[in-house]
Formats: C-alpha cells, structure tokens, sequence
C-alpha cells in the first residue's frame, strides 16, 4: 500500500506541474499557485523537506483536504473570473496574427478569406484553386492555423479547390464564442465541419488533415451528409 501512495503520489505530481506550467503559460497566477501548493503536498522528496525543515508532518487525511481545498480553488477561480481569449494577452495575439500574416505572404496562390458563421462562433477559411475543381478541405494540426498547408498548397491547388480552415479554438483567425464550450468528441467535430462546408456551398469533398506537422493521412473520400 505504501508502495502504491508513493507511485501514486509521483505521477499526480507530475500531473499538477504540468497543469501548474500550462496555468501560467496563459496567465494564470493563481491557478497555477494552487496547483504548485498541490505539488507541494505530493512530491515525496518536497514532503520530506518540509518536514525536516518544520519538524511536522500532516496525516495522509489532512493532507487530501488540502489538496481538495487547493484545486477548488483553482475551480473556483476559473468559474468567477473566466478566459475571454485564447492569448495571453492582446500583445501576444497581435504577434501571433502579424505571424500569421507573414506566412500568408508566402502563400503560393492567389487566394481568398472567407468567413463562416456557425453555432461556435465565426470560422475563417483560405479559400484558393480553380473554382470548378473538386473541393478539398484541409484541416490543420493543433495549435497552429490554416496558414500551416501553406507548402502543399501549389501542387494540391493544380487539381482541387482549396478550403484551409482556421480550426475554431486554435490559434488562427476563428473566433470561439465561448472558450468554456469548445468542439468535444467526433460526432460534435462532425457536425460543426458539415455546417461549415454546407455554408461554403459545397455537400461533398475531399479531405485532408494533419497531425504535428506532418500530413499522416492522404487525401480520402468524404460525404457530409
């Protein structure tokens, strides 16, 4: 049993500094203070330090209230003072939009922005190729935009029409109206692309999407229904 608290206690550990460094990553002093408490509680080597430091120790009981307490805290501290933007700060967001903006400029054809109106918010998508070619819906990795197919799209736009949608929720030119309600699960991911590509004026297209930079997957068959 010791043995199990104490691998226990590492992993949970790792978890909570991990969320504590994500927490401040996004400005979020006091979450992540009442996540590094946690840690506190749950690293071994901390715990012993703190004793030989203090000459006390807490019961395992006392100590899971206060981690209980902690991470309400933290809960708590999100529902009354919630995120209204994805960044940082509007500094950051203005970096990160003349960035997008600049791998724009290396765009290798000429191209469009066009923006959707759904249920989640407003959808910007690069629109480029023949206007009587096959559509092709690109979706892009996490945690960069729609500008990132951008050194694919010279061949791919030889035979297709282009859709490069800024995933709503990441870091492009999308708007998510409600950071506490983003996509969840495949089949509300599913609907919310077959909105987009019904507003787009197409039923059926090609797809393709990428993970990590890479594309993974090859353009397949796709029917929104």
């Amino acid at each position: 049993m010791a043995t199990l608290w104490l691998v226990m206690s590492w992993i949970l550990s790792i978890v909570f500094a991990f969320i504590a460094t994500a927490m401040f990553g996004m400005g979020g002093w006091l979450q992540s203070a009442f996540c590094l408490g946690i840690v506190l509680l749950l690293l071994p080597p901390l715990r012993t330090l703190i004793y030989k430091l203090t000459d006390t120790s807490l019961t395992w009981w006392a100590r899971g209230l206060l981690i209980i307490a902690l991470w309400g805290g933290v809960m708590l501290s999100l529902t009354l003072n919630p995120a209204t933007s994805l960044y940082k700060s509007p500094e950051y967001e203005t970096k990160l939009m003349a960035i997008y903006d600049t791998k724009m400029a290396e765009w290798p054809l000429p191209y469009e922005d066009v923006y959707v109106n759904t249920d989640y918010g407003n959808v910007h998508v690069i629109v480029s190729g023949p206007e009587d070619a096959p559509a092709l819906l690109l979706i892009h990795a996490s945690a960069i935009a729609g500008w990132s197919w951008k050194d694919n799209v010279k061949e791919l736009g030889q035979h297709y029409r282009i859709y490069a949608v800024d995933s709503i929720g990441e870091v492009g030119k999308s708007v998510l109206n409600d950071l506490t309600k983003p996509l969840v699960g495949g089949e509300e991911i599913g609907k919310f692309y077959t909105d987009v590509t019904h507003k787009l004026g197409f039923d059926e297209s090609y797809l393709a999407w990428c993970i990590y930079w890479r594309v993974y997957r090859h353009t397949v068959r796709a029917t929104c229904p």
